[in-house]
């Protein structure tokens, strides 16, 4: 089968990894031709560069910036996105797709979409990652009902609209989805949650000498926190949680990340003299991969109010590395019980500090890391394995 999958970013060197290239590695090591069409951010301009990870071809076409640069910049070059990946694929060899796989975030390739289902009468598959853009009105990005709200809001419908099935988060992103979007059918949509593939055992070893380069005590409760450093984490309870830890002693918390709110947390960690967490921008992923293996609990924190159900990724990494896990969340997502359910760690909501002091308090507990690092590793393999995702798209019958 020939299969096309549309994304803004995809990682080009072989030793690094994903989400997204575990699942098109896996789809190319069973036969299938996968292309993937994504951004060259560095070019604004010229002809798409075409390279190959292992069996995966790779068109990168220049958009200029989208991420990680001014609003300004993001907003032109998003506005000219979709005609741009549509003039370079239809300059491109690669036509007559059989299935089409693409994400949200974007929700800005529906008319790529369209294009390319009318052109090669192949199947569209989405994999819904992000609400979008209900996420942004929970967080006070944008007003609900408002011009831009309309906008990206009919977007989002014209993407569930052209697409085939959805794959969904969670069972509670399902339950969501359909309350919200009625004119969506029951059987398109299914859960087909972010997927990896499992580290090989004993192929990264933990190490201590990172501990000493952080100045974490070896004796701690060590927490650590690894991702994005946005709005969406809830940065004021994190705040609030550093703050309540500082006279444990006993526990050392490791943020690792960037974002907007990075400089915020930088300055109060200043501020506040807190001896007992470190923050630390993005590491490569081999050192964080390794300092995850040093640590005792991996730590997931979402903004209280959000009443979409997201699922953050980051919680595969620590499943892999058997890390117990504590999930500061919303009442909407399904993650925290998730989590507790599978007796792979702890949750609270989001706003209420003392639970969350209890969560950590519970964690020190030897016996409970164990148990919840031995039921992670379990989770991982029987939920998130990429080899799940993969047959959930590849065995789902999609009407052309």
């Amino acid at each position: 089968m020939k299969i096309a999958f549309l994304t803004i970013a995809y990682r080009v060197d072989p030793n690094d990894s994903n989400l997204y290239t575990d699942l098109f590695d896996e789809i190319a090591s069973r036969g299938h031709d996968v292309t993937v069409f994504c951004s060259d951010e560095s070019r604004s301009s010229g002809t798409p560069i075409e390279s190959f990870r292992g069996k995966v071809r790779i068109v990168q076409i220049p958009t200029g910036r989208i991420t990680k640069t001014n609003r300004l910049t993001k907003a032109i070059n998003t506005v000219f996105l979709e005609r741009r990946f549509i003039n370079a694929i239809k300059k491109s060899a690669y036509r007559g797709f059989d299935l089409l796989i693409y994400s949200t975030p974007p929700i800005t390739f529906e008319k790529v979409i369209r294009f390319l289902r009318e052109r090669d009468h192949c199947a569209t598959y989405l994999l819904l990652k992000d609400i979008f853009p209900q996420n942004a009105v929970d967080i006070g990005l944008i007003k609900e009902g408002g011009y831009i709200y309309k906008r990206l809001r009919n977007k989002e419908k014209r993407l569930y609209a052209v697409s085939d099935r959805i794959g969904c988060m969670s069972q509670a992103n399902v339950k969501y989805l359909l309350a919200h979007n009625p004119e969506i059918s029951q059987e398109k949509v299914h859960v087909n949650p972010n997927s990896i593939r499992p580290t090989p055992a004993d192929s990264i070893q933990p190490n201590k000498e990172l501990l000493k380069k952080y100045g974490i005590p070896e004796s701690s409760l060590k927490l650590i926190y690894g991702g994005n450093l946005g709005k969406p984490q809830g940065i004021d309870f994190i705040l609030d949680v550093l703050k309540a830890l500082s006279s444990q002693k006993d526990v050392f918390t490791l943020i690792v990340g960037d974002g907007t709110e990075y400089n915020k947390i930088a300055h109060f960690l200043e501020v506040e003299k807190i001896s007992n967490a470190r923050l630390v921008k993005s590491l490569p992923k081999d050192q964080y991969l390794a300092l995850l293996r040093t640590m005792d609990v991996g730590l997931i924190f979402l903004d209280h109010r959000f009443t979409i159900p997201n699922f953050p990724s980051r919680l595969l990494d620590y499943l892999d590395a058997s890390l117990p896990v504590i999930a500061a969340v919303d009442s909407a997502t399904d993650i925290g019980k998730i989590i507790y359910q599978s007796g792979t760690g702890l949750y609270c909501e989001s706003d209420d500090v003392i639970a969350f002091l209890q969560c950590v308090d519970k964690m020190k507990s030897e016996n409970l890391r164990i148990s919840c690092g031995k039921a992670a590793k379990q989770m991982l393999f029987r939920d998130f394995h990429v080899s799940r995702s993969v047959n959930t798209i590849l065995l789902t019958k999609i009407a052309k």
